[in-house]
């Protein structure tokens, strides 16, 4: 059998993604700051900008998030050890369920920023923190498809060739 390298490649990106994720949980709250520009409105939209990603990063940090994060982090953990136990079949169930976790969670984030979008006073306002909620919604289920895509096509091509030795 040979190794599944697009699993180590899948199964380091996701670890990485929800270290880093952990890492900036517990780390120190950025403080956006935006410098007087001189036109009174842009200073304004900036200021709202910076309260909503401030809000929302706090949004993000609540107790929900963080058993989110941790149970995807015990769920990689379960998949690196059955990847090492060369349980493919066991490692990949574990893994789909982490992706469906991690859509789950973009979904949050999503419909949490939505509900922050009233801080904007301004139609440009509300259309630029709804285009990048959507855009990292897009991101999260792009790499959801792609990822348990490769995932569900190696796993079906596994056991096909699994059951045509067993055949022979």
């Amino acid at each position: 059998m040979k190794k599944p390298t697009y699993f180590y490649v899948l199964l380091v990106l996701s670890s990485v993604s929800y270290l880093w994720s952990l890492i900036s949980f517990f780390g120190n709250k950025a403080k956006i700051e935006y410098g007087p520009t001189g036109n009174a409105d842009v200073d304004k939209m900036y200021k709202e900008l910076g309260t909503f990603t401030s809000r929302l990063a706090d949004q993000n940090r609540n107790t929900l998030s963080l058993i989110i994060v941790l149970v995807s982090i015990l769920l990689l953990a379960a998949v690196w050890f059955f990847l090492l136990k060369k349980d493919i079949v066991k490692a990949s169930y574990i893994y789909l369920g982490q992706l469906v976790l991690s859509l789950i969670y973009s979904v949050y984030v999503y419909m949490a920023g939505s509900a922050l979008l009233s801080i904007f006073t301004t139609d440009l306002g509300r259309q630029t923190g709804s285009f990048s909620l959507k855009l990292g919604l897009g991101i999260g289920i792009v790499m959801f498809l792609v990822f348990a895509g490769i995932v569900l096509f190696k796993l079906f091509r596994y056991q096909n060739a699994k059951e045509e030795i067993a055949e022979s």
